[in-house]
């Protein structure tokens, strides 16, 4: 998170912008790339935390494969599905989505 806090400008856009002093929105009431970063970073962030439940499902160090038993329970499956399209519709809840806007496809 530091790295995409610290550099993603510098990867994601061609000009870099002030982490602090830039808007997040500008005066048309356009996004700036500081609110597409900062999107980036939460998305990324979700992500994270929803494949570590994943991860810890399984508790015993003999067991080293975290899918053997993934389709075991359904309900698991149900909320990891059901956080996954809540988190879709939160990153996406802006006319087009701001990840839509940086990345062009529509």
């Amino acid at each position: 998170m530091v790295v995409l806090m610290y550099f993603g400008g510098l990867i994601f856009f061609d000009e870099p912008f002030h982490l602090v002093f830039t808007p997040i929105i500008d005066e048309s009431g356009n996004h700036t790339d500081r609110m597409v970063l900062n999107t980036i970073m939460f998305h990324a962030f979700v992500l994270m935390n929803m494949f570590n439940q994943i991860n810890c499902r399984i508790i015993a160090q003999d067991d080293i494969n975290i899918f053997k038993t993934l389709f075991n329970n359904y309900i698991f499956i149900v909320v990891f599905m059901l956080e996954m399209t809540i988190q879709n519709c939160f990153v996406n809840a802006q006319e087009g989505g701001i990840l839509q806007t940086f990345t062009g496809v529509s």
